[in-house]
């Protein structure tokens, strides 16, 4: 089968996972939305809105966008959709990475809801959004999943009791529709008390990436993390495969670990030491499903060593969808149209991932530079991104047409981009 219909065929088996749990209308705008964003490769309402083609003016079309996007906590209905239609495919996942990022808007005026945000890549202060983020990552990095994202100011929901409420609002959201076996891994930002706390009580499996300023129980005292760590020997080595510029090297790690309590919590944790040759230590706190060091070990430097990939997500979208450069004025708009765009991102890591391949070979444009095998290798997804918007630009979204049976065509060639019910 031709490539393109693959990618279209796809697309349509993708959407049709929401279709139970929305409304025809919402339905019939999340595909429209879903499809502008991968087309167009950007997030303006009028560039995805143009790419829509549709009879009335580009005005009326961005206006019926907007309007939809404002609807009263859609971004919860939207990502309850989400999580429902994947759950078979949220069974198979071993991590669940969380990571704040952000959203700079250094020059806007108009937008609603803006907070004072650190913008980690220039290293500054200025206007802005937060973003909780949670993707889904098999143990061999191989499986990618966007689960959640939330955009929010904590000044315009200051009555929510700050930045900790929103972490843990995004770990409950999520817990139904994952399985109990599932390790969440944080990095530094996640070594906070009440997180901690929050996480024993609901019994949440973790790893946590340690700050090294807290006390935890250690053979029935409490006593310094640091002061543990010297008790701590070195008794595996672990290595982590990494990818820079094209090469995959190997970073090899001493590995050591002891069993600790948290405060007055009666479940057995781990706190796992380990050490880059040359480097200082790292420490891991962590709450897992086994009694065993060695496998504690193993679980937490995979999880950890997985973390990097949520890096690369943020990177991927934000170069090539241009998601700093969302322009809405309204505070529920911005919210709904981050649950959109997650929903557009699941598209490209699940399903388009393994054509990369039949992509290279048979769609005519360049995705390589030096025409090496190596650069196909590593984080694919900007190549897949820049494929299927060839693909998806050279075709149109057609209305969903409503019937009371299928209908029946001569000519049994499925109509791809046409859905009926």
């Amino acid at each position: 089968m031709d490539i393109k219909q693959i990618i279209q065929i796809e697309f349509n088996r993708y959407m049709k996972k929401y279709k139970k749990n929305l409304t025809l209308p919402e339905y019939k705008f999340l595909r429209q939305m879903v499809y502008g964003i991968l087309s167009s490769q950007h997030v303006h309402l009028n560039k995805i809105g143009s790419i829509l083609q549709e009879s009335i003016t580009l005005k009326k079309t961005t206006e019926r966008l907007s309007r939809n996007l404002n609807r009263k906590d859609f971004e919860k209905k939207l990502l309850q959709a989400h999580l429902k239609g994947h759950h078979r495919h949220l069974n198979r996942i071993k991590y669940i990475i969380f990571d704040l990022s952000d959203i700079t808007k250094t020059y806007a005026k108009s937008m609603e809801g803006l907070d004072r945000v650190h913008d980690g890549s220039k290293g500054d202060v200025g206007l802005g959004y937060w973003l909780s983020n949670l993707i889904a990552v098999s143990s061999d990095a191989k499986e990618v999943m966007p689960l959640y994202s939330e955009l929010y100011g904590l000044k315009k929901e200051e009555a929510e009791s700050g930045e900790n409420k929103k972490i843990i609002e995004s770990l409950d959201f999520i817990k139904n529709y994952v399985p109990t076996e599932a390790i969440c891994v944080i990095d530094r930002g996640g070594d906070r008390r009440v997180l901690i706390q929050d996480n024993l009580r609901k019994g949440r499996y973790f790893v946590i990436r340690q700050v090294g300023k807290r006390n935890l129980k250690f053979k029935g005292k409490s006593m310094p993390l640091k002061q543990i760590s010297k008790e701590i020997e070195f008794t595996e080595s672990y290595k982590i495969k990494k990818r820079r510029k094209n090469r995959q090297i190997e970073i090899e790690y001493k590995v050591g670990g002891v069993s600790v309590q948290f405060d007055d919590f009666d479940q057995q944790l781990w706190l796992i030491k380990a050490q880059e040759e040359g480097k200082g230590y790292v420490w891991f706190l962590s709450y897992l499903p086994t009694e065993d060091l060695s496998e504690a070990i193993h679980l937490t430097m995979e999880g950890y060593g997985n973390r990097w990939k949520i890096e690369e997500v943020h990177r991927h979208i934000k170069q090539t969808y241009h998601l700093e450069e969302i322009e809405l004025r309204k505070y529920q708009g911005l919210k709904s149209f981050l649950a959109v765009f997650f929903i557009a991102m699941g598209l490209i890591y699940q399903r388009y991932s393994e054509y990369l391949l039949q992509l290279i070979d048979q769609v005519g444009i360049k995705l390589t530079y030096r025409n090496r095998l190596s650069e196909l290798l590593g984080f694919i997804y900007y190549k897949i991104s820049k494929v299927i918007s060839w693909i998806l630009s050279k075709t149109k979204l057609r209305t969903i047409i409503t019937y009371a049976s299928p209908p029946k065509f001569s000519n049994l060639q499925l109509s791809l981009f046409d859905e009926w019910y």
